[in-house]
């Protein structure tokens, strides 16, 4: 396998080159965890020298994230933003996975929704945390 930049995976593993991946989900749910769910889930990638990357190929490795995998019992589960969102500098999570999205009440109708999010941070060297 060979990086973008040329980096082999041999050249990078004699160069002691290590690399650690997480796979993580995250759940909500409506009342008594039974009318509604919305849940995302992914794969981040870190490095001994502090690098963290999800869905950008980086030493030839690319996570993913993916929304949309609830639903409901009389309701509708409508993803409005699944994103990666990745800061470059040290004052937070280097990168953050937001799932944003409504709860529509399907009644005859009426268009009735509330909005909700749920985002998950990843820190090096290989720490993930849902809120």
């Amino acid at each position: 396998m060979t990086a973008a930049d040329g980096t082999t995976l041999a050249t990078a593993s004699a160069l002691g080159y290590t690399m650690w991946t997480g796979t993580w989900s995250q759940t909500q749910h409506g009342l008594y965890y039974v009318n509604w769910w919305e849940k995302h889930i992914g794969r981040i990638f870190f490095d001994k020298h502090g690098q963290v990357w999800s869905t950008t190929k980086t030493c030839g490795y690319q996570g993913y994230h993916n929304c949309g995998l609830g639903g409901g019992i009389g309701y509708s589960v409508v993803v409005k933003n699944c994103k990666t969102e990745r800061r470059y500098d040290l004052s937070g999570p280097p990168i953050f996975k937001w799932d944003s999205y409504q709860v529509h009440v399907i009644y005859k109708g009426i268009p009735i929704y509330a909005s909700h999010n749920m985002h998950v941070n990843a820190y090096p060297p290989g720490a993930i945390y849902g809120h």
